[in-house]
């Protein structure tokens, strides 16, 4: 089950495969990410899906929503809005989700920037259940100059040579 955009409007569509696992199976994503500093895990409630490969290529042409489009809808972004349907949906099922989380009492929960209060009120959800923490304000959003800034002081300080290119790539996708 995935998400459709049929005239502007978000919506679940149990034929769907695109943009987002909206079912139990499938979710939650966890994961871990690590750099010289230590490691993260990471889990997210709902698995977000890639744009296939050709839509990715095709540089030109903006996708609506940003291969988010539900957020986009609650945020009322370029043109996009769901229904109450959808929504009471997606939390009925982001619920069951939460439901059988498997956290360590010790976890803190970090909320990603968001301009919709969605994440902060999954969090809040997550926090009451399993009695933690909620940091909103840890991270914080870039711009596209500085985001291309930081890849560049990267690029000046990295000796590997695969690093070296795939730092290169991301600045010129970033860029275009």
């Amino acid at each position: 089950m995935g998400l459709i955009i049929d005239k502007n409007v978000v919506l679940i569509d149990q034929k769907s495969n695109e943009h987002l696992v909206t079912t139990k199976e499938g979710n939650p994503k966890n994961f871990v990410i690590e750099n010289e500093y230590g490691s993260i895990e990471v889990t997210s409630v709902f698995t977000r899906l890639k744009a296939s490969s050709k839509l990715r290529r095709d540089r030109k042409s903006k996708l609506i929503g940003d291969n988010c489009p539900l957020i986009y809808a609650l945020k009322k972004k370029d043109g996009l809005t769901t229904t109450f349907t959808t929504m009471k949906e997606v939390i009925r099922i982001g619920c069951e989700i939460v439901d059988d989380l498997n956290i360590d009492p010790d976890s803190s929960l970090v909320c990603t920037p968001s301009a919709h209060n969605i994440v902060k009120h999954v969090a809040n959800v997550v926090a009451r259940k399993f009695r933690l923490t909620v940091h909103e304000n840890l991270l914080a959003k870039t711009s596209i100059l500085l985001a291309v800034k930081d890849l560049e002081k990267a690029l000046d300080r990295t000796k590997n040579f695969s690093d070296a290119k795939e730092i290169r790539n991301q600045i010129e996708k970033i860029k275009n």
